[in-house]
């Protein structure tokens, strides 16, 4: 079973349809783009032509054959018009709303509103829409894709975290949302993090910020308060001249790696530095010249898609784990390092984990040497590796 599916869903004679479909398979079905863990992708179905001669609906979508579904609607007239005039759409509609209702919020329904009359669809009145019509340009534009990509991955992140997060009995359970700890150096990042949380405070992203400067509390113990945002964010690391000079700028990055969160590095060196951070290795890395709204949106896709693809990545790592009869193994979606070894030797007073599993590539040789040196008892290995173990 997938941990996500994606379904795109528009009237046969809508041609914004097709270009919008293709956008998103792209994005999340995309070989190239999901190497970083071991070719993961997120299949992405369309639904818009009569699926036999008998009937003018689509193919029916089986929600069961995934642990979410997002399904995003081109909202145009065509679709309301197509849903008026032919019963067989409007019942395909009608059993789908069916079916979603028993999910229990397993599932998403977005219509992508190109047209201020149309905020929603048969069955699935009530849900927000993301009013694209409102954007300043059309999609047709890349700022205006990026946007939509953004809102889109950043909601398929949501919904597989809310699963982990799940509501007490008898309470209402809320949306939550996806943080992010903008870690710089004071001296020459600052302007750049508080142009990312200005833009996130701007948009509709959903996504939250945290800046040192402008979040930490007053009266509370600084150096909590940061180890208890970095253990639930995920750490965008504005790196510049200065930021592996700073002891809190090495602090955070360590915290991260220690609390297995993501972690995502924009570029902004301008000359270099004397001694490069070592610890700063095995996470994404973006090379950015200008850091304008434009570029600020594509750092910020990119690290939301990194952090949406570890989701997913983990979900299958642990299945395969749980069918192996592993009882003491880790799924880190990053590729391991002799740090995080450390970091398990130092907590003695928990039981350590025998295995780590991590997404492929396997390690090289020249670094798989390390590992046994250190004499731990540690075995780290691939995902494709331990799939092919007997």
């Amino acid at each position: 079973m997938d941990p996500l599916r994606i379904y795109v869903i528009w009237s046969p004679q809508d041609t914004a349809g097709p270009p919008l479909a293709d956008l998103l398979s792209q994005h999340f079905d995309n070989t190239s783009e999901s190497s970083a863990f071991g070719g993961i992708r997120i299949p992405v179905f369309v639904r818009y032509e009569a699926f036999t001669a008998a009937s003018t609906a689509p193919r029916t979508i089986d929600l069961d054959e995934a642990e979410h579904n997002l399904l995003v609607v081109i909202g145009t007239r065509y679709l309301t018009e197509r849903i008026a005039d032919d019963g067989a759409w409007a019942g395909w509609f009608d059993q789908l709303s069916a079916k979603f209702a028993n999910r229990d919020r397993k599932d998403r329904f977005v219509v992508v509103s190109l047209e201020p009359t149309v905020l929603e669809v048969r069955g699935f009145a009530g849900r927000h829409a993301i009013r694209a019509y409102e954007w300043p340009l059309d999609l047709r534009n890349s700022d205006s894709q990026t946007h939509l990509l953004l809102l889109l991955t950043n909601l398929c992140g949501l919904m597989l975290l809310e699963e982990t997060n799940p509501a007490a009995p008898g309470e209402l359970r809320r949306t939550v949302k996806q943080r992010l700890f903008i870690s710089h150096a004071k001296l020459d990042g600052a302007d750049d993090a508080v142009r990312i949380r200005r833009r996130l405070e701007e948009t509709d992203f959903g996504i939250q910020p945290f800046v040192d400067a402008n979040d930490l509390t007053v009266g509370e113990l600084f150096s909590d308060e940061l180890e208890a945002e970095i253990a639930d964010a995920t750490l965008l690391a504005i790196y510049t001249d200065c930021y592996g000079s700073r002891p809190y700028c090495r602090w955070e990055m360590l915290r991260a790696k220690f609390h297995h969160r993501p972690i995502y590095i924009v570029h902004r060196m301008k000359q270099g530095e004397s001694r490069v951070f070592p610890y700063g290795g095995n996470v994404p890395l973006i090379v950015v010249a200008d850091l304008n709204q434009e570029t600020i949106d594509k750092v910020l896709l990119a690290a939301i898609t990194t952090v949406l693809l570890g989701l997913v990545w983990r979900r299958l790592a642990q299945n395969v784990i749980t069918g192996k009869g592993l009882q003491n193994a880790i799924a880190l979606a990053r590729t391991p390092e002799l740090v995080d070894l450390a970091y398990i030797k130092m907590q003695k007073n928990t039981t350590s984990p025998r295995v780590i599993v991590y997404p492929d590539p396997p390690l090289s040789d020249e670094e798989r040497e390390l590992i046994p040196a250190l004499d731990l008892g540690i075995e780290v290995i691939s995902l494709s590796e331990l799939e092919a173990k007997i």
